[in-house]
């Protein structure tokens, strides 16, 4: 690769990955200045204790790692499933010249109607179960109109990479001016390679 190394890039891990950042701080440094922090509970971060993972937790945990070191901006912003709506987050803000999402923004999209039906069904679960913290299925944002808004504001470069599959079309329907490459490896060092490739010529 022969990208300059001055390029800046913010990594945000999927929820389960269990090596934290560090792999993608690996794979990327070959050719970027890395942000991949450790969310919560992931790498080097302590398991929550009495807490749940949340949807923003990327967001939070970028941000104020931003304050501490005083950076304003990064040149691409990468998120990993659920970390994409993090990445959004950040890109709608001003704060990345880029946006690469991996699998989405994390969720199926779903009308206002299914959205309903599954709260009520989750409601029914957490009323009805013994134990609901085991079996109730994790909250979701899945607001295919927040989706949607969200991305007709997104003024950057865009790439999409993920599975040849109905949930990736999804999101090229929803980004309709993105660029996307089809990919189920979630290796780090094969996303490396291709956000490169597509950050030297966007």
């Amino acid at each position: 690769m022969t990208a300059a190394i001055s390029e800046s890039i913010l990594v945000l891990h999927e929820v389960g990955d269990v090596g934290g950042g560090g792999p993608y701080a690996e794979a990327f440094s070959a050719w970027a200045q890395v942000i991949a922090p450790d969310l919560p509970g992931h790498g080097s971060q302590p398991e929550l204790v009495g807490q749940n993972y949340g949807l923003t937790d990327p967001m939070y945990v970028a941000t104020r790692l931003f304050a501490d070191q005083g950076i304003e901006k990064v040149d691409t912003v990468v998120g990993i499933g659920v970390s994409g709506w993090s990445a959004q987050l950040f890109a709608l803000a001003g704060r990345a010249h880029r946006m690469v999402l991996v699998d989405g923004l994390g969720d199926p999209f779903l009308s206002i109607d299914d959205l309903l039906d599954r709260r009520m069904k989750r409601v029914r679960i957490i009323a009805d179960s013994p134990d609901p913290l085991t079996d109730a299925p994790p909250p979701t944002h899945g607001d295919r109109e927040l989706a949607e808004r969200a991305a007709r504001d997104t003024e950057v470069p865009v790439l999409l990479l993920g599975a040849d599959s109905g949930e990736h079309q999804a999101f090229l329907d929803i980004f309709p001016n993105a660029e996307h490459r089809v990919t189920s490896n979630h290796d780090p060092r094969v996303i490396a390679e291709m956000v490169a490739e597509w950050a030297m010529n966007s």
